[in-house]
């Protein structure tokens, strides 16, 4: 195994200088719990600015940003996604759609009707459905869709999908992936995680699409069985969701 792995080793690159003359310009859909991550990840890049931000709730969006260390960065506010991208003055050039599962599909198609590239969060939607409509809506746009599914571009993942496509495994047949959340889900940031109105989709959707996410690249087996589970008490099951 150890002369195959060698085939795979990256020859180190030397990393390229970014260009931050002209910077992307950045819109955030959504100030809840999630969008810290977007937010820290952009503050990072030097060649990333981060212009607006949107949130249903009044002051919400502000208080986020003060709270990211951004409160006195030249960032507009608005009460909704739409208003943020009707803005044309902002000249957006991507958004982070951050808001409730149930509220994806909504954000991130009206973003690629007006020309502009969506970090979409996971999971992608709640239905297939939407999912169809979003690709619909990505295709038509000639723009750029991104899921968060960054576990993708971790090092052991990418080396995993070269050693795949290489073809030394011969032809994967069988693909088996899981996880779980020991310690609950995130209801110290609000329920709207879990409730079928907003969240609309349960532990399958929350955690299982990652798994989901690592298999895919590696190639789909003609059919798929997926399974989950929630509990809400430390020694046992109390439902049994999407089998």
């Amino acid at each position: 195994m150890g002369n195959i792995l060698d085939k795979f080793k990256e020859v180190p690159q030397e990393k390229k200088e970014i260009d931050a003359s002209r910077k992307l310009r950045i819109g955030i859909i959504g100030t809840g719990w999630i969008a810290e991550a977007h937010v820290d990840g952009y503050k990072r890049m030097p060649d990333v600015e981060i212009v607006a931000a949107a949130d249903l709730i009044p002051g919400k969006a502000e208080a986020f940003m003060e709270r990211m260390g951004l409160g006195d960065a030249d960032i507009k506010y608005y009460p909704s996604h739409k208003a943020m991208i009707d803005d044309k003055s902002l000249n957006l050039d991507a958004v982070s759609v951050c808001t409730y599962n149930c509220q994806h599909a909504p954000c991130t198609i009206y973003a690629l009707e007006n020309g502009i590239n969506v970090l979409l969060e996971k999971p992608m939607c709640v239905t297939t459905e939407e999912a169809v409509e979003i690709c619909r809506a990505e295709k038509k746009s000639g723009k750029i869709l991104s899921i968060g599914f960054q576990p993708r571009f971790d090092e052991n993942m990418k080396m995993l999908k070269r050693i795949v496509e290489s073809g030394v495994l011969g032809k994967i047949y069988y693909i088996q992936t899981g996880g779980g959340r020991r310690r609950g889900i995130p209801t110290p940031f609000g329920t709207t995680f879990i409730e079928k109105e907003t969240g609309g989709i349960g532990a399958l959707g929350d955690i299982g699409c990652y798994s989901l996410g690592y298999a895919a690249p590696l190639g789909m087996a003609d059919s798929i069985l997926c399974m989950g589970a929630s509990a809400s008490l430390p020694c046992g099951l109390t439902q049994a969701i999407e089998g």
